[in-house]
């Protein structure tokens, strides 16, 4: 009876794929004062069968998110997004079934603008 909950645990395991978001970069063109304009999001390692967002946690906070089947980098940008001056952590999220993020981050980049 004991072997029970670790096989379907086994199981729940091998199912899910490995994340492995490698590269996570954000660059943009500096503005004449201060901030960021246009962000550009970059990343490897995507699975392409899960939707993403990216959380932007700054001055000013803000979110953009893509569809699943993009591949497995992801070229985001630029964003038409203009950043406020200050320091900003990014933050990628999987999309779950219910189109909510998921709170597990999965990768992190953080830059003051």
């Amino acid at each position: 009876m004991l072997a029970t909950p670790f096989v379907l645990l086994a199981l729940t395991l091998a199912a899910a794929p490995p994340v492995n978001i490698t590269n996570f970069l954000v660059t943009c063109s500096p503005l004449s004062t201060s901030g960021c304009d246009q962000p550009t999001f970059t990343a490897d390692g995507i699975d392409p069968t899960v939707s993403y967002q990216i959380d932007g946690i700054g001055p000013n906070p803000q979110s953009w998110s893509w569809p699943s089947g993009q591949g497995t980098s992801i070229n985001l940008g630029p964003t038409n997004s203009i950043l406020d001056a200050g320091s900003w952590t990014f933050e990628i999220h999987a999309i779950g079934k219910k189109g909510t993020e998921t709170s597990k981050v999965l990768a992190t980049y953080s830059a003051t603008y």
